[in-house]
């Protein structure tokens, strides 16, 4: 150490260096969020439910005679429907059927509240089922988890709502 005040130091080392970043706009930073999001891209989370209105019916609707008519012409539609198809394509003929109106009974449901709930359906979206019971409540049954029962004529259909994604909704 003798002698090292004589000594100059020519290179420096600064402690506060600033890497410059690349930056980002904000819409490849949240598309970049996405990607690496552990939500699923297909479900909407229930802030989007709630801004978008998919879990609420004005309560001058949710009355369950309001929609028995409509029931009624379900079911016309539904006869007339089977009576245009051969008996091979019965099954392809009910899978694409519009339910719209179908009276059905939630015999299963991941979520326990909803199994045995029964009315009519008046809402479909890809993930859930809108429904009006007896006692004028309106109620969102999500198909992932879930068996339905329907009755046309003199068959029960059953229907799994984990096969039930790939419907078209909203034609």
């Amino acid at each position: 150490m003798q002698g090292s005040g004589n000594m100059k130091i020519d290179n420096w080392i600064l402690l506060d260096n600033f890497v410059q970043g690349r930056v980002l706009s904000s819409g490849s930073q949240t598309r970049a969020l996405q990607i690496h999001s552990k939500r699923s891209k297909k479900h909407m989370s229930m802030r989007q439910h709630k801004k978008c209105g998919s879990l609420y019916l004005p309560q001058e609707f949710q009355k369950f005679d309001i929609f028995k008519p409509m029931h009624e012409m379900w079911k016309d539609y539904l006869m007339l429907l089977l009576k245009s198809t051969g008996k091979n394509q019965l099954t392809q003929c009910l899978l694409g059927a519009d339910l719209h109106g179908a009276f059905i009974l939630v015999v299963e449901c991941k979520i326990t509240y909803f199994t045995g709930i029964h009315g009519i359906m008046i809402r479909e979206t890809a993930e859930a089922f809108g429904i009006i019971t007896e006692d004028d409540k309106f109620r969102v049954v999500p198909k992932k988890g879930s068996v339905f029962v329907f009755q046309v004529d003199c068959w029960k259909v059953t229907l799994h709502g984990d096969k039930l994604g790939s419907r078209k909704v909203g034609l």
